[in-house]
């Protein structure tokens, strides 16, 4: 495996080539900057504090080759920065969550190695422009495998904040990443429908959860 990431002013450019297939990506700034937490900063514990962002709404355009096969690829990226002096922590379930309503939604649990929660931040951002942040929601596991000790990580959740609830559903198993420097973890794509104040919408996600 080669991958590069390269950044300017203009753009930023990714390349990666594996055995049997390739990307080139080139992703357009985009404002729609979202900061977490209070100012872009959020609590972690006893691991420290970090600043968070995401950047919702970057232009993608490029071409991805599978053995002799090249398709032109375009669509819309979601890019989360979070860095600073902290620890990194190995209990954690993260939600993004991009409604066809025009919606994105970023939901984080941070939970100590008792299965307790710590720290908890939901931000819903609106095809406006709005923001809106809430320290809870509630996280239920759907998954019955999980629960009945089959599976290492669950695959389906409800989410519910005061604002609505969301059945979330990965759309394939086993996508579980295995890292030298982090402890292994799941990494979902999943679909997504349910209720956002009281109108129907569905979507897709990105799952990552660890410390199960």
């Amino acid at each position: 495996m080669n991958t590069s990431l390269l950044a300017n002013a203009q753009s930023y450019n990714l390349h990666a080539d594996f055995k049997e297939y390739s990307i080139f990506l080139t992703f357009s700034p985009s404002k729609t900057i979202v900061p977490h937490g209070n100012n872009g900063i959020i609590q972690m514990g006893d691991a420290g504090n970090s600043y968070y962002y995401s950047t919702i709404s970057l232009k993608a355009r490029g071409t991805l080759r599978r053995k002799d096969e090249v398709l032109n690829v375009k669509g819309s990226v979601w890019q989360d920065h979070q860095w600073g002096n902290f620890k990194i922590h190995p209990y954690w379930d993260w939600f993004s969550l991009r409604l066809n309503n025009n919606v994105n939604i970023m939901a984080f649990n941070l939970r100590n190695n008792r299965g307790n929660v710590i720290n908890q931040l939901i931000t819903i951002s609106l095809e406006d422009g709005t923001i809106l942040r809430d320290n809870t929601f509630d996280l239920q596991v759907l998954d019955k495998d999980f629960c009945a000790g089959k599976k290492q990580y669950p695959e389906h959740w409800k989410l519910t904040s005061k604002y609505g609830e969301f059945f979330i559903h990965s759309v394939m198993e086993g996508q579980i990443i295995h890292s030298f420097f982090t402890p292994d973890y799941l990494e979902a794509l999943s679909n997504v429908n349910g209720i956002l104040f009281k109108k129907k919408v569905k979507g897709y996600g990105y799952v990552e959860i660890t410390g199960y």
